[in-house]
This record gives structure tokens, C-alpha cells and sequence, in this order.
């Protein structure tokens, strides 16, 4: 396992690097970066999904992604209780209320959301 992971990280330190080299060089400048996203999101990771999921199916398999979705339920749905009644305390109204409960409720988004927080805010007031 261990060497699994030194390979899928030497792996993804020379993409790094390849590309540092290719934008110093200027041979990835911005006008050519419009078609490599094409490419990204409309190829290459739609064909990564697809790989990831080619595994066998095995009935310990299904039982481990019912778990899985059975806790991921669970922890969304206490993630957004949690997050109701914290507004509820600290009286957060209206459309901040909604953005709290987002943020609480999928916390990945909180990454995301704090880059776009700003310009949303500025369009609803």
C-alpha cells in the first residue's frame, strides 16, 4: 500500500512539474489553456471516472457501498441539523442562513464557496 501511494504521488509531482516547465516555457500560455479545459473536463475526466469504476462485483462490495452511503446519509442529515440549529441560535436570517446551512451540510464547499462568497453576496444586496 505504501508503495501504491509513493507511485501515485511520483506520478502526480512529475504532472506538476511537466506542466511548470510548459508554462515557464510559454508553450501553455492562456490562450491555448481554453482547449486543454475542453479537453480536461470533457475527456479526460469523464474517461478517469469511468476507470475508477471498473472493479469487479462482489456481493462484500455492494454491502461495503451500502454502508457507505448508509453513514454518508447519516452524517449529511446530522451535518444539517447541526446547522439548522446553529442559525437558529445565533439567529441567522435569509440568504445567509442558506449559505451557512450549505457550508455545514458539505463542507467541501466551504472551500470553494469562500472564493466565491464575495461576488454572490454582492449580486443578492
Amino acid at each position: 500500500m505504501f508503495l501504491k501511494i509513493i507511485n501515485e504521488n511520483t506520478i502526480l509531482v512529475l504532472f506538476m512539474m511537466i506542466g511548470f516547465a510548459l508554462r515557464k516555457s510559454d508553450s501553455l500560455n492562456s490562450s491555448r489553456m481554453e482547449g486543454l479545459s475542453k479537453i480536461l473536463t470533457n475527456v479526460a475526466l469523464p474517461a478517469a471516472i469511468v476507470i475508477s469504476l471498473q472493479t469487479a462485483y462482489t456481493p462484500e462490495l455492494l454491502r461495503k457501498v451500502l454502508v457507505t452511503l448508509f453513514i454518508t446519509m447519516i452524517v449529511v442529515f446530522g451535518s444539517y441539523m447541526f446547522a439548522l440549529v446553529m442559525t437558529r441560535l445565533f439567529h441567522i436570517r435569509h440568504f445567509e442562513k442558506r449559505v451557512w446551512l450549505g457550508c455545514c451540510t458539505f463542507s467541501n464547499l466551504l472551500f470553494i464557496g469562500l472564493l466565491l462568497a464575495p461576488y454572490m453576496v454582492q449580486k443578492v444586496s
